[in-house]
């Protein structure tokens, strides 16, 4: 992100002066990385960015009941998002539902309201990934939502893990 908001800032103050149309960030408005939610401002106001697209609010998987082999996140956070798993279970949906509703309402409900991407890989996925930005846009269960999504964020503030970041290209 501040990467970002650098090259945004460049090209707004070099010829010919315009400001970067969209930027989008993914895996930065999540339960585990929510520092989006600082940037964006910054990025609308200083910068000019015309649209924010904030994606991935399962984290590349990693917000799942089962972490992508692949996944470059370290073991410590792999671990803590094992821990936000459980603390979700007794939601509909697991994780997964807490996620994409926390990040819907974050989304949406900023102080910089942005669109998200979000990727599915099976017809069950999309169905629950939709009953929960309705119940975010109908306010259904807002405060419940909440509380849950505060416990899964405990787990990664308890293991030190809260806003880590990996490396995805060298």
């Amino acid at each position: 992100l501040p990467t970002l908001l650098r090259l945004s800032l460049l090209i707004l103050h070099t010829a010919p002066y315009k400001p970067v149309e969209v930027v989008l960030s993914y895996s930065h408005l999540c339960l585990q990385n929510d520092t989006f939610r600082a940037f964006a401002p910054i990025l609308r106001e200083r910068a000019r960015i015309g649209m924010l697209l904030t994606a991935s609010p399962l984290s590349m998987g990693l917000l799942t009941p089962r972490v992508p082999a692949w996944h470059p996140a370290p073991e410590p956070l792999k671990t803590a998002a094992q821990e936000a798993v459980k603390r979700c279970a007794d939601w509909d949906g697991g994780l997964p539902a807490v996620a994409i509703a926390w990040a819907a309402k974050v989304a949406e409900q900023g102080p910089v309201p942005m669109p998200s991407v979000v990727g599915l890989s099976k017809f069950q996925e999309v169905h629950q990934a939709v009953r929960a930005w309705r119940a975010v846009r109908d306010g259904l269960k807002a405060e419940e939502l909440d509380v849950i999504a505060k416990s899964a964020m405990a787990a990664f503030e308890e293991s030190g893990t809260k806003n880590w970041s990996w490396v995805t290209a060298k």
